[in-house]
């Protein structure tokens, strides 16, 4: 019986103010904000798909498609600040977006 290998990427990044990455998934992983503050918007893979256009910026989703969306969206919302890490599961949704002059992360995912 063949034995399923765990490929794990880390990653580090560094952006600015009101950058991101717009909605993805893919498998779990961690990230941890070394440097300024990062938004993340996370929707569960069982419910239906937030809208939004995959050649606009999370920028552009956050200040035209978030404000009509209503609580019933399933759209969860935090903001990590330097020293916090979020923990996202396989297949869950993600947005992200840069809130300070810069910002820098380290993260690994599956």
């Amino acid at each position: 019986m063949r034995s399923l290998k765990l490929y794990i990427t880390p990653a580090f990044g560094a952006a600015g103010r009101n950058t991101g990455v717009p909605w993805h998934f893919h498998g779990q992983g961690f990230l941890e904000v070394l440097h300024g503050r990062k938004t993340w918007f996370l929707h569960a893979p069982e419910t239906r798909a937030p809208q939004f256009d995959a050649n606009a910026t999370t920028l552009v989703w956050v200040s035209t498609v978030l404000p009509t969306l209503g609580e019933d969206a399933g759209i969860v919302q935090c903001t990590l600040h330097a020293g916090d890490a979020i923990y996202f599961p396989s297949y869950w949704r993600h947005a992200t977006l840069n809130l300070d002059e810069w910002n820098s992360w380290i993260a690994s995912f599956a």
